[in-house]
Formats: C-alpha cells, structure tokens, sequence
C-alpha cells in the first residue's frame, strides 16, 4: 500500500468515525471495524477462560495422567516488562 494510500485510508476512517459510521463509509472502514470487533472479541476474558477449559479437556483426553503431571512441572512462561523483541 503506498503512502498516499494509507494516509487517505486512515483519513477516510477517521471521518467515519467522528461522524459515527453516518458519512464517509468505504470497505476498508467497514473491514477495520470488523476487524476490531473480531479482537475484542478474542481478548473478552470470558473466550480465553473458555478456550482454556476446552484445552484442558483436550489434554485430558489424548494424555494419561502421568503426562499430564510431567507437564505440570514444566516451567511456566513469565511475562516480562522490559522485553527487547529485535
């Protein structure tokens, strides 16, 4: 996407919504709002709860007991503040 395109775009988005999604309305607005209701819809705690629950049976299902224990003593992953990625 060049440049103009993308500053338009996002020009074009803006407007939308200020005005409400009333005025200016394009597919790419329309498929920026799904896509934001599509990650809301991924983060609300109640879906990650959720896909927990499924994996646990999962795991429940395809491992024996004794598996499932080697991997409680697996160490958890911790999240960290100061991350450099590259």
């Amino acid at each position: 996407m060049s440049t103009t395109r993308a500053v338009k775009s996002s020009l074009m988005f803006f407007l939308s919504f200020i005005t409400f999604g009333k005025c200016f309305v394009s597919e790419e607005t329309t498929l920026i709002k799904k896509a934001q209701e599509f990650s809301k819809r991924d983060i609300d705690i109640y879906v990650i709860l959720d896909k927990l629950q499924e994996i646990e049976k999962i795991k429940k299902v395809i491992f024996s007991s004794e598996q499932i224990t080697l991997f409680n003593f697996f160490p958890k992953p911790v999240i960290k503040k100061d991350i450099k990625l590259f």
